[in-house]
């Protein structure tokens, strides 16, 4: 019989990866899993085998990802940086030693979660809220209502939907939340619908025109900001002087658990006494609208959420000269606007009937959503869960609801 000893060393020489360490009944399922494969050639060729059909080269989602991580982690830095004393110790920073300071954040926005009955959490929660039963389950702390996050696509000025919106506001005919982007901010207070939320995440200077306007600056102190740190410190200064509240996050980019991740160098330099794990970081989808979206499921904890100008995508017929990449494909394409035609997938909406075509950062967009889409929550799918009011652009897919805005107004009126 075979000793121990003797055994680690004829285990030693029968595996190439003496590195690893793996234990004797793993081996014996790795042992009989070749045999399966490949009999009793060697383990090389099992290796083979087995990755035979990985594909090494990154994808679209990846390069995407890399690239914008590339050409936009130096302006991060430098956002963040400029941004810094003010995430860690509020407006009034004196950047000194700013004692006594008082810090936000979207965790000062977060309402309870709604949980079922056999949550092992169902007990835990001191602030208890009428049941509710909803198909059979009951559910504590039920939402409070739904939300309409507000992007800045061409749907929303072409159909007419801030107009219907804020007359089904102004009859008390709608009592749920708005949030807009921070594209959508401008359009919303100039048809006299000042948003509960806004939300920020481009990191470029240009955003501050939209904190800019005399609108803002009349409504700011009524509207709540959900900002990523890495924001513009130009963008920050123009919401301040608002009057708005600043409520940070960090976006998740990439895997904080990672000692390389950026995500974990934002934590770590925004950590604090009163956030010794540094400000929250949230999925951003890549965009504000995706963002606001996330808030008013996440955060808020509303459901239904209906979308509406959030087309991901131009209408057909839009020149390729006015989407936003076309200048920078057509120097990638060396000129081949055939080559760039190519590159730009054409979606046909099966409930609006309608045709809208997508470049790469929006098509990337659209993936990451639907993909977020897919990771929502029981209790957020049963209320109602994500409704694409737009009437237009590329959004459908697993778990979206599609109507017109005005039958969502019908039908929810909180």
């Amino acid at each position: 019989m075979t000793t121990p000893k003797e055994f680690r060393d004829l285990f030693k020489r029968a595996v190439t990866f003496p590195a690893t360490k793996v234990d004797y009944w793993t081996f014996r399922k790795l042992r009989a899993l070749k045999v399966r494969d490949v009999g009793f050639r060697s383990w090389a060729d099992w290796f083979k085998h087995i990755s035979r059909d990985v594909n090494l080269e990154p994808t679209l989602a990846e390069r995407v990802q890399e690239g914008t991580r590339q050409v936009l982690l130096q302006t991060w830095m430098h956002n963040f940086a400029d941004n810094m004393p003010n995430v860690r110790y509020g407006d009034h920073a004196q950047y000194l030693i700013p004692q006594p300071y008082q810090q936000t954040s979207i965790l000062d926005l977060v309402e309870h979660l709604p949980m079922f009955e056999d949550d092992p959490d169902y007990n835990k929660i001191k602030d208890v809220r009428e049941i509710d039963e909803i198909q059979g389950m009951k559910v504590k702390n039920p939402p409070l209502g739904s939300a309409i996050v507000v992007g800045r696509g061409p749907s929303l000025f072409k159909h007419g939907h801030l107009p219907m919106l804020h007359e089904a506001i102004e009859k008390g005919e709608y009592k749920g939340m708005v949030i807009a982007s921070d594209g959508g901010l401008i359009p919303c207070l100039e048809n006299n619908i000042v948003p509960d939320v806004v939300v920020s995440v481009d990191g470029a200077p240009i955003i501050k025109k939209w904190f800019e306007h005399p609108l803002v600056k009349e409504h700011g102190k009524k509207i709540k900001w959900i900002a990523s740190v890495t924001i513009h410190h130009s963008v920050y200064l123009a919401g301040r002087e608002a009057g708005m509240t600043v409520y940070w996050f960090m976006p998740q980019f990439d895997d904080w658990r990672q000692i390389e991740s950026w995500t974990r160098l934002e934590r770590l330099l925004s950590t604090t006494p009163e956030y010794p794990n540094g400000i929250p970081a949230m999925n951003s989808g890549g965009n504000a609208g995706a963002t606001a979206w996330i808030a008013a499921m996440e955060i808020f904890k509303r459901s239904p959420v209906a979308l509406i100008g959030i087309d991901f995508g131009y209408p057909e017929g839009t020149p390729l000269e006015e989407t936003h990449y076309f200048n920078n494909m057509l120097q990638e394409a060396k000129g081949n606007v055939n080559l760039i035609k190519s590159a730009y997938p054409v979606y046909y909406h099966p409930t609006f009937k309608q045709k809208a075509y997508v470049d790469f950062i929006f098509n990337h967009y659209r993936n990451a959503f639907l993909q977020m889409q897919h990771e929502t929550a029981l209790w957020y799918r049963l209320y109602g869960g994500t409704i694409n009011c737009t009437e237009g652009g590329t959004l459908f897919g697993y778990r979206i609801k599609c109507m017109k805005l005005k039958e969502f107004l019908e039908k929810w009126k909180k």
